[in-house]
């Protein structure tokens, strides 16, 4: 019930307001909120820049709500903002699909994972959604020459070992 007032005045609040109802919608996890996130936040020139990048914060805001809502098909809608030459909202992405646990975004989070900047993020969320078919990437990234992202790619693997059902099990013995 107490959605419905947020979404209709999304867009009728200052930055700061606005910043704090995409937070609660995103807590809330009520699915109406998406269409209006999806539209009003991140639709192409949907915000106005006004002061020094708040619409970037609300369109990252915005994708981890839609993270948090998580419904599978949100996958597809999302994607789409690992590619927008903006890291925060490459990462802000990142993290909705981390959120999701899709195994739909696995591919995609494997090829985000060959830039350095996000290679540990995407690594994260792959340990996370924790699909076999990250499996071979998982083991790549296990010899890296940094320290961090051979914890985190060995937190992944530990992790996908342990949510493992049947066949793909006996992979990790």
């Amino acid at each position: 019930a107490s959605v419905l007032p947020l979404l209709l005045n999304l867009n009728k609040v200052n930055e700061d307001t606005c910043k704090v109802v995409i937070d609660v919608l995103g807590d809330i996890r009520d699915p109406r909120a998406i269409s209006p996130l999806l539209t009003d936040i991140l639709g192409a020139d949907s915000l106005p820049e006004t002061s020094a990048g708040f619409a970037d914060n609300l369109r990252s805001s915005a994708l981890e709500a839609i993270g948090k809502i998580g419904p599978p098909e949100g996958v597809e809608q999302v994607i789409p903002f690992l590619k927008k030459g903006n890291p925060l909202i490459t990462f802000s992405a990142i993290k909705a699909l981390e959120l999701m646990k899709s195994p739909l975004a696995v591919p995609h989070l494997i090829a985000i994972s060959a830039e350095k900047m996000f290679k540990r993020a995407a690594l994260e969320a792959l340990g996370v959604i924790s699909d076999i078919k990250a499996l071979p990437c998982l083991l790549i990234d296990l010899h890296s020459d940094l320290d961090n992202i051979r914890r985190v790619t060995l937190k992944a693997i530990v992790t996908l070992g342990q949510k493992q059902q049947g066949e793909n099990k006996t992979i990790f013995r």
